[in-house]
């Protein structure tokens, strides 16, 4: 199917405040499948085994996963070609994903708010994050904690990467914004820098686009963070 083909399928589908970025996005994401099952026909599909081990991030590898299962899950074995990840095999690398974010004392700022305290007093700080889609809770240095003045309420059980478990810090009455876009959480006081995981994104209504590297809405609410509830 040529790309004039799809368009009215995409119009159709997308939401009525979708952007034209959104919908650009869209038909090179159904042309880049529409390629790789072509090539699949083919018999060129590449092992999921082997798009693993050429995938070095782990930033956006749950992404890429659950995309590969989804879409190319043939005759009882999962392949992909890599036109399909809009990619070659030399080059297919996730990278770090970063975005600007404000972090905020909540006190300081619903205090303000209720006019108890200045605004230049309230304790902010801007970061460049490390977005981090295979961990669930975000992370945030010790010395930043002590510039918003909090304190840890409580410990969790950490793992790393490589099998090792120990106790850190919580720290709640966090306020972060990206893009605009606000919401409360807490975060574990570990590492050297900020890291947004899945919880903090999805709070937030915001997405990772792993081919570009940026933290993108989510194109079904580009103007608005929406929160679903069942």
């Amino acid at each position: 199917m040529s790309a004039k083909e799809m368009l009215p399928e995409v119009a159709e589908k997308l939401p009525p405040d979708a952007t034209l970025e959104s919908a650009i996005y869209e038909l090179e994401f159904r042309q880049a499948v529409q390629q790789g099952l072509d090539e699949l026909d083919r018999g060129e599909g590449i092992p999921i085994e082997e798009v693993k081990a050429v995938v070095p991030q782990p930033d956006c590898g749950s992404l890429v996963e659950a995309r590969i299962t989804e879409k190319t899950f043939l005759a009882g074995r999962a392949r992909l070609s890599l036109s399909v990840a809009q990619a070659n095999k030399s080059s297919f690398s996730m990278g770090e994903v970063r975005v600007k974010v404000r972090i905020t004392n909540s006190a300081d700022a619903q205090a303000a708010q209720a006019g108890r305290l200045a605004p230049e007093q309230v304790r902010s700080l801007e970061a460049d994050a490390l977005v981090d889609t295979g961990a669930v809770r975000s992370c945030i240095p010790a010395p930043l904690v002590a510039r918003l003045g909090l304190v840890p309420f409580d410990s969790s059980l950490v793992e790393y990467a490589d099998g090792r478990k120990e106790p850190v810090g919580l720290v709640d009455g966090l306020r972060f914004e990206v893009m605009n876009r606000r919401s409360g959480d807490e975060a574990l006081i570990l590492g050297d820098e900020v890291l947004l995981g899945q919880t903090i994104l999805e709070k937030m209504d915001l997405m990772v686009d792993c081919a570009r590297r940026r933290v993108v809405p989510n194109p079904a609410h580009p103007d608005v963070a929406v929160s679903k509830v069942k």
